[in-house]
């Protein structure tokens, strides 16, 4: 299981992106947070791109960096991304971050950091670690016992109706199609397995 954690960021193709709030506290307060934290990662991957409140397009990194999953709990996010230009993923989540932190500030008040840290992008090589981390990322919210919408998971049932800024297409591909990352999904066991074996080749 290939999965190392890359300060550079500099290869191309995939990793898995994240971060927590500083000690411990919400990155997001409710339900709006989490939309507006998810919009701002959309929009500046949407075929068609979208427009600020004076009409202008928001930088458009689809070219750089594709998204594969997300998840979006209450004190972190986790996010699978593919990076297709050296620094794209440096890009999107600069923009992303320094946004919903000045968002989050000017709700409920407050100022500095709200992140525990730079944010982490591991590295994933090879399908089979491709396919771990996707069914890791999109079974966060039920081993939570959470049950809503902030899990790309749900996009991946109707994959001629996803939208633009989710790549289902060529993740569905590495699967092997729809019924296979279903029958994926459900094979709990054996995926928490593997995560026993990854966290003991990150101790080696």
């Amino acid at each position: 299981m290939a999965y190392k954690y890359s300060r550079d960021r500099r290869e191309l193709g995939a990793y898995h992106v994240y971060n927590r709030a500083i000690d411990g506290t919400r990155l997001f307060g409710d339900d709006e947070d989490r939309r507006v934290f998810a919009g701002m990662t959309q929009r500046h991957l949407t075929a068609v791109p979208e427009k600020d409140r004076r009409g202008r397009p928001y930088r458009s990194l689809r070219d750089e960096v594709r998204m594969n999953a997300r998840c979006l709990l209450t004190s972190l996010f986790h996010l699978v991304l593919w990076q297709r230009v050296a620094g794209g993923i440096d890009r999107l989540m600069r923009r992303v971050l320094g946004a919903y932190v000045r968002y989050f500030h000017k709700k409920y008040g407050g100022s500095g950091p709200m992140f525990a840290g730079e944010f982490r992008a591991r590295r994933i090589d090879g399908p089979n670690s491709f396919k771990w981390r996707i069914g890791y990322v999109h079974d966060n919210h039920e081993r939570l016992g959470l049950d809503y919408e902030f899990s790309t998971h749900g996009l991946y049932l109707s994959p001629n109706e996803a939208p633009t800024w989710l790549d289902v297409g060529s993740t569905l591909k590495i699967f092997g199609g729809l019924p296979a990352y279903l029958d994926y999904m459900k094979q709990r066991a054996e995926r928490a397995r593997l995560d026993q074996e990854l966290r003991r080749d990150q101790r080696l």
